[in-house]
């Protein structure tokens, strides 16, 4: 083919694309001032000074909205409009969005017509609120990504898919949020090849013992000798070391395997724990989470090595206090409920000693079943619990 023919096809070619281009980006923007534009009519604050954040989880996501400027009177309307939201989507009523983004919105017709499959639930954060949505149906998690990709897009610059990075230092907006890690590990699908596995080891003395000489030499170091979190290498990690003795006490047998198993990395929760699978035996690992719980109990005497806090019951009892004092000065809760949460948890904990049972996904409602068949406590200090969990974790409280 001739040169100078090739050469003025490229031309052509590159300046079609570029109009093409430009073409493409003006109708995103158009799109954009279009949706701002519905979106006045719809939210009374205001979008040029908030931010929309929209996080996936595995579970569900998390969708909150945040005052650029700490302005009181925009932090109210913020506040007022996404817990009237989280009502009407609860009902699948999800016509706000529709309104704003377009009938044919990803993800919208299957959260509509499958509300009752999930839970929306609103809490208040210092510069704004957030709704928090978890299902077990798989479609729906789909389903609820999309709308929140959707979102991310059409929202432009007012909107992000995680809150920043910066803020994870525990100031700002991750000061309201919070890690969510409990949240999140409470309500975690655990492996096929791990669901539903019980000890198979027996906590006596022997197991004990090869437990505790495990956890010396691999754990200590990171989770302190007690079990608190608080061992040398701790201090500079991010996210912080969990203090396995206490979630021992409330997280299953089959998560605590996973997770021992399969280390930190990936979801639901990242962290600098390493795989243990290719190091330690099947019985080894159950023989160190025989010993992680009776340090959680308070059964045994930790080894004095790395040093570090044991676990206090006293202490554990204070800091749910502390949690419930703060939860109630963000006006999450009230001081009934903070009480009735404290009483039926005072239940739980000597129900989860006596069973064995841990507070881990859907055994929070069988435990507390249990509970209201005993008359220990009644189904609406259960319903009042479990609601006001979900709140303090949803809000990052959770210890």
């Amino acid at each position: 083919m001739n040169r100078k023919i090739v050469g003025l096809w490229m031309i052509v070619t590159l300046f079609l694309w570029g109009c093409s281009s430009d073409q493409m980006t003006h109708q995103q923007m158009t799109h954009q001032e279009d949706v701002a534009e519905r979106g006045a009519t719809v939210m009374p604050f205001d979008l040029e000074r908030s931010t929309h954040i929209f996080e996936k989880l595995s579970d569900g996501g998390l969708q909150q909205v945040v005052s650029d400027d700490g302005d009181p009177e925009q932090i109210d309307l913020i506040q007022t409009h996404l817990r009237e939201e989280a009502t009407r989507f609860q009902q699948g009523d999800f016509h706000d969005p529709a309104m704003i983004h377009g009938e044919d919105m990803a993800g919208l017709q299957a959260l509509s017509t499958g509300a009752e499959k999930l839970t929306i639930e609103y809490t208040e954060l210092d510069e704004g609120g957030q709704i928090y949505y978890t299902t077990d149906d798989h479609e729906l998690v789909t389903a609820l990504h999309a709308w929140f990709d959707q979102q991310v897009a059409d929202h432009g610059s007012h909107a992000m898919a995680e809150a920043p990075a910066e803020s994870n230092s525990g100031g700002g907006m991750m000061g309201m949020r919070g890690n969510g890690s409990m949240r999140v590990a409470h309500h975690a699908t655990i492996p096929d090849e791990y669901a539903n596995l019980a000890n198979p080891v027996a906590a006596d003395s022997a197991s004990l013992e090869r437990g505790g000489e495990i956890y010396v030499v691999n754990c200590a170091v990171c989770h302190g000798d007690g079990g608190m979190g608080d061992g040398p290498a701790a201090e500079n990690l991010d996210p912080a070391v969990s203090p396995i003795a206490h979630t021992s006490q409330m997280l299953g047998e089959s998560y605590l395997f996973w997770r021992i198993s399969e280390g930190g990395k990936g979801d639901p929760l990242t962290s600098a724990m390493p795989s243990w699978k290719e190091t330690l035996d099947e019985e080894a690992r159950w023989d160190v989470i025989n010993y992680v719980q009776a340090l959680g109990a308070g059964t045994i005497e930790p080894h004095s090595n790395m040093g570090g806090a044991m676990f206090d019951p006293a202490a554990e009892l204070a800091s749910r206090q502390e949690m419930l004092s703060e939860a109630m000065a963000q006006s999450l809760i009230t001081q009934t409920e903070a009480d009735t949460f404290m009483n039926v948890h005072t239940a739980l904990d000597t129900l989860m000693a006596e069973t064995g049972l841990r507070m881990q996904g859907d055994n929070t409602t069988t435990l507390l079943t249990i509970l209201v068949d005993q008359e220990t406590i009644t189904q609406s200090d259960a319903d009042d619990f479990e609601r006001v969990h979900d709140i303090l974790a949803t809000a990052g409280l959770m210890h």
